[in-house]
């Protein structure tokens, strides 16, 4: 059983790292996702492309032979969804969907998916190919369920790490990072936490976890409930001013002293900053709030959104650049909920240098690699005599090199925009790797 616990952990944190393509080159499907997609093109576009039609209805029988879940619980709604994908009753394949939607989002589906890893962990069977593919596909669907519910990859990768916690000390303090809901102030005598009961009993409660309730407890994170936050990010590019509000962003400077919040009264102080000493910037936004990493973005995407529209009715002399590196999270009295720093590889220039492509390793895996060599990869592009293919491998690297999401949906359509646009296009001839394809 420890061997397949570890191939499961191991599989979760590649396709957490690794999220483009999974070890086998698979693309990450999930039928809660192919059911959003559906009601989407239903309402947007009301079905018409035959092409797509027939793209929705392999993925629903390919789930119908696939999933465990959707034969044993959703398998009648399955099938009248892929037989009301050819009609032209969008209204009724509308609401099938949507009754479909509201099985998955209760959490039926994710607690149906983490039993079935947990006897796949616990079965006294081979940990063989059979066992991977199968554990690799519920990983896939698990982590796509979490997606859905807003957590980022960073997040997630926590996720499951948390889930097989155990506890530490620090002093005579005890901590663990499972979602345990032990509530210290039950531990309570006037006030006063009584260290020893406490810690007993979470140190009895995290040993009596059996696996299955160690699996079970992604389910917390599945179902849990945001709450309002405050997100601090230090910003470069503004100047002249104590505090200023813009929406759900409040702009204000180090030595800024103002109430800026809507709720309960919260104030940044920077207690480095002398009189005669230059501002600093910062932007304070509210979010609803799950994890660090999985709000940070949704917060860097608000403070992004407040920028352009100053931009656009501005005049501009230097750019605008947000730390998003280094964020100090508050709820609205003004309590720090979690902080966050790590080096800027954008402006650490020695980060940058040890963190760098290492071109010796880079040409070691071009001599070994059939797509192309070192001494052929200047003029591979040229050999296939396209513009297009060109410029869709640029706007693919400004993609994956962007922080924004919108900006990395924007880039990655005008990729695909030009891959469409190369005349007689064979991506079996055009030997680039699996990643850039899909």
């Amino acid at each position: 059983m420890t061997e397949k616990i570890e191939l499961f952990k191991n599989i979760w944190s590649y396709l957490a790292t690794n999220h483009k393509v999974s070890p086998d080159g698979l693309k990450i499907e999930n039928p809660h996702l192919i059911v959003k997609e559906l009601i989407t093109e239903v309402e947007e576009n009301r079905l018409r492309n035959t092409e797509n039609r027939n793209i929705f209805r392999k993925k629903i029988e390919n789930f119908l032979h696939s999933d465990q879940y959707i034969l044993g619980v959703l398998k009648a709604d399955f099938l009248l969804v892929r037989d009301a994908i050819n009609t032209r009753k969008e209204n009724y394949l509308l609401n099938l969907c949507k009754e479909i939607k509201i099985k998955f989002t209760s959490g039926e589906y994710i607690e149906f998916c983490l039993r079935q890893v947990g006897t796949l962990l616990t079965e006294e069977s081979p940990c063989d190919y059979t066992f991977y593919e199968r554990i690799l596909y519920l990983s896939q669907v698990i982590m796509t369920e979490l997606i859905i519910s807003g957590y980022s990859l960073l997040d997630i990768k926590l996720i499951l790490s948390n889930a097989f916690a155990t506890y530490r000390f620090v002093g005579k303090s005890i901590f663990s990072e499972f979602p345990h809901q032990l509530e210290r102030k039950k531990y309570c005598v006037n006030e006063i936490l009584d260290e020893e009961k406490y810690s007993n009993a979470l140190k009895n409660f995290i040993n009596d976890l059996t696996l299955q309730q160690r699996l079970d407890s992604i389910l917390y994170y599945f179902k849990k409930k945001t709450e309002q936050a405050i997100y601090l990010f230090k910003i470069d590019g503004l100047k002249n001013l104590d505090s200023i509000k813009l929406g759900d962003v409040t702009f204000l400077s180090s030595k800024s002293s103002a109430n800026i919040f809507t709720r309960n009264s919260f104030s940044f102080q920077n207690t480095n900053k002398t009189e005669d000493e230059e501002e600093d910037y910062f932007a304070a936004v509210s979010v609803n709030y799950l994890l660090p990493h999985s709000s940070a973005k949704v917060a860097i995407n608000k403070i992004e959104s407040a920028l352009d529209l100053i931009a656009l009715t501005s005049n501009l002399k230097i750019p605008f650049y947000i730390y998003t590196n280094h964020w100090e999270i508050f709820n609205f009295a003004g309590e720090s909920l979690s902080s966050h720093s790590e080096r800027d590889t954008r402006m650490d220039k020695f980060w940058r240098r040890f963190r760098g492509l290492d071109l010796t390793t880079y040409k070691n895996s071009l001599d070994s690699d059939s797509i192309f060599t070192a001494e052929t990869f200047g003029h591979t592009i040229a050999q296939l005599g396209s513009a297009n293919l060109s410029n869709a491998l640029h706007w693919y690297r400004k993609a994956d090199e962007a922080t924004k999401d919108s900006d990395q949906l924007l880039y990655y359509w005008i990729a695909i925009e030009n891959v469409f646009s190369i005349e007689h296009l064979n991506c079996a001839a055009i030997k680039m790797p699996t990643s850039f394809w899909q």
